[in-house]
């Protein structure tokens, strides 16, 4: 997979539609993605023809883009970006959540309590920030778990079917299974 950055001229906002082309093996058409951090990826097969080919692709779906980039501007104005760091917050269920570090000797292991003040980490020792982040991830990860188990426990009691089994991941994209 390779990966480069571009830009084109572009009628929103007189500013150039600035994205990321990725060519990939995978991939049997041009895709379009836009992510709230990183902002528009064009994935296209790897032997996709040259840029003159590839800008009609952007201007066929301009609509489309500049509408999902306004959606992507709007949420990233809504919720500030995540900062993993005593004083932080983060998105949790739509609200930016809080965030508070705090050492407290004689812990062997990171426990994490939610209040409506935010989380708090007690923590056996400083924490570097990616350490933090994996603490917050495993905290979301644990609280997505609880939300989908009660609400699978619920529908599949009213629908008449059984569930297996829940698995949260920590995904690039949305996207989910049932079967």
């Amino acid at each position: 997979v390779s990966e480069e950055r571009r830009s084109i001229p572009w009628s929103r906002d007189g500013q150039p539609l600035r994205y990321r082309l990725r060519r990939s093996g995978r991939v049997r058409s041009g895709q379009l993605r836009i992510d709230v951090a990183r902002g528009l990826e064009v994935v296209v097969p790897r032997r996709f023809p040259a840029r003159t080919d590839i800008e009609p692709f952007l201007r066929e779906n301009a609509a489309w883009i500049d509408e999902h980039l306004g959606r992507a501007e709007r949420r990233r104005e809504l919720m500030p970006e995540a900062r993993f760091a005593d004083g932080g917050c983060f998105p949790f269920f739509g609200r930016s959540c809080a965030l508070s570090v705090t050492q407290r000797a004689g812990r062997k292991k990171i426990e994490a309590r939610y209040t409506e003040a935010g989380l708090s980490l007690r923590t056996p020792r400083e924490l570097a920030p990616r350490e933090i982040r994996a603490a917050v991830v495993a905290f979301l990860r644990n609280a997505a778990r609880e939300v989908l188990e009660n609400r699978v426990r619920h529908w599949t009691r009213e629908i008449g079917v059984s569930c297996k089994g829940i698995t949260v991941r920590e995904q690039e994209t949305r996207w989910g299974s049932c079967s």
